[in-house]
């Protein structure tokens, strides 16, 4: 319990630290801001390209939280962190509640759900952003926990998984897991009723947001990333070895246990079949750590962590692999069921995205959260003399992560702050709109009004992209001067950006001030002004 006040602590100390800095903490925070703006102005979102607003490749629901709330308490980052925070507790308090009543077991859900928040640092520290990753990933789990609770509380997991579709689509691959969860508990009506619960209201839905705007919503939310390239060494071994190296110890405790119980309840070749291969398939998956370079995407790679990882995740997607195809000499229970379709569900879903050209590590968010629901259902079963050693192993887990998660990289500073400030003070002399696609909200401090986003513009820029032809506004544009300014940072915009402005001012700020403190650290370099 004190390793896992430390990991909590910690971290509120840096959420505590960031929440009210004003500039970005991620370089898509501002493209977030401008969203929830655009909608308190009434103007529709998904909309042909244009100079002052590309939309991102995500359902409206966060922005749309974002500017309900900043209509009454003004709309600004701490707004849309302070929702982030919100989301991210509530997953932990579920992750909690699911292993803890059962059994009655506060100690387990409240060690499985510092486990959850210590793995901070190995989601590229996403949770506390305007970004919808921490609302989405509190929906999500609240419909989990929901979906697992006997009784008709299924009713309120459908509708949480629409409103976390409405916040970032990829819910939607959760649906089949949690109509199975429903099923194989409840039987089949409910689990067809969840279904219609939990589809109807996601297609009306979709089909209102069609209608409004240019009719572009789907096309934004699934032709355009459909259009986006997949990296292959991103998928194997990369996402692997950071979903590995983030929870060893707890991964290993689950392991052995889920490896027992199998072996307990199959008799004779059965048991040797359902431990002894997952172990062979854990080793033969751990090897490729030891093949690997050292790959420092987030976090060094650690090398015992990816081994340990990789081993336990091996051997127990090898048992549960063997376990359904033997369900005919011992069934699964419904809970087996639904945690094994619930993780797998996760695990797949956080190595496609990460192989997308646009995924980042806040990918692993829902696959580290299973992780670690799994690790305290198990130390939630234990009783006896083997409670005190997978104890141990979570507050070791704990301390690990305590340890190794870099705070100070994470909180802005004096010199951020006093770099942001100078920068706004510059262009609050500047006539007309300015251009900022690295950090669209920055101008507004200068009283300009957010322009289009960077990351939505690239996104749209794919070889036979559904929208690229929608791009030929930035090239007339920036032709005609459209923008008073534009500040960027040292590469080229493209677009016939270097073609049309020239350099105005060099931006001298501190090493490393104004950098983003989580994601991509692209630095706000220079300003430039129509030639």
């Amino acid at each position: 319990m004190l390793a896992a006040l430390g990991v909590v602590g910690s971290l509120g100390l840096t959420w505590a630290a960031r929440i009210a800095y004003p500039y970005d903490l991620e370089w898509m925070e501002g493209g977030m801001l401008a969203h929830a703006w655009r909608l308190l102005q009434g103007e529709p979102l998904y909309v042909a390209p244009g100079p002052e607003f590309v939309p991102f490749v995500y359902p409206p629901g966060y922005p749309a939280v974002v500017a309900l709330i900043g209509s009454v308490a003004g709309l600004s980052p701490w707004v849309g962190r302070a929702v982030s925070i919100a989301g991210t507790l509530g997953a932990a308090a579920a992750l909690g509640t699911i292993v803890a009543r059962p059994r009655n077991d506060a100690i387990a859900g409240v060690l499985a759900a510092a486990t959850f928040l210590g793995c901070y640092a190995h989601t590229g520290a996403f949770y506390d952003l305007v970004r919808p990753d921490g609302l989405f990933m509190g929906l999500l789990a609240g419909s989990i926990a929901l979906a697992l609770r006997p009784g008709r509380a299924w009713v309120g997991s459908a509708l949480l998984l629409v409103l976390a579709f409405l916040v970032k689509h990829n819910a939607a691959f959760f649906g089949p897991a949690l109509v199975l969860c429903v099923g194989t508990r409840e039987g089949l009506r409910p689990a067809l009723l969840y279904a219609a619960l939990a589809v109807v209201p996601a297609l009306v839905a979709v089909g209102l947001l069609q209608l409004t705007g240019d009719g572009l919503f789907v096309t934004y939310l699934v032709s355009v990333p459909r259009s986006h390239p997949l990296i292959g060494p991103r998928l194997f071994p990369g996402a692997l070895l950071e979903l590995a190296q983030a929870l060893p110890l707890t991964s290993i405790a689950a392991a052995v246990w889920v490896l027992a119980r199998g072996a307990g309840a199959l008799p004779g070749r059965s048991r040797a079949l359902t431990v002894g291969l997952p172990l062979v398939a854990g080793a033969g998956l751990a090897l490729i750590a030891v093949l690997q370079p050292d790959r420092p995407v987030g976090l060094p790679t650690d090398r015992l962590s990816s081994y340990l990882g990789l081993l336990a995740a091996g051997a127990v997607a090898a048992h549960v692999a063997i376990r359904l195809g033997l369900a005919r000499e011992a069934r699964p229970s419904s809970e087996w069921l639904g945690l094994s379709a619930l993780a797998l569900t996760a695990g797949v879903t956080a190595l496609w995205m990460r192989a997308h050209s646009g995924g980042y590590l806040n990918v692993h968010v829902p696959a580290l959260w299973m992780a670690a629901l799994c690790g305290g259902v198990v130390l939630s079963r234990v009783s006896g003399r083997h409670r005190p050693v997978l104890a141990g192993l979570f507050a070791a887990q704990l301390a690990w992560q305590w340890v190794q998660t870099p705070h100070d990289a994470y909180r802005p500073t004096d010199a951020d702050r006093a770099a942001g400030d100078q920068l706004v003070e510059t262009l609050s002399h500047v006539k007309g709109p300015v251009f900022s696609p690295y950090a669209a909200w920055l101008p507004t401090y200068a009283g300009h009004a957010p322009q289009a986003h960077a990351i939505a513009v690239m996104d749209l820029d794919i070889p036979d992209g559904p929208l690229k032809p929608g791009l030929s506004v930035f090239p007339a544009a920036f032709a005609q001067h459209h923008w008073g300014a534009v500040v960027t940072s040292q590469r080229d915009f493209g677009f016939g950006f270097s073609e049309h402005y020239q350099l105005r001012t060099k931006l001298h700020h501190p090493a490393g001030a104004l950098a983003p403190k989580s994601g991509w650290p692209v630095r706000l370099e220079a300003i430039y002004v129509p030639d």
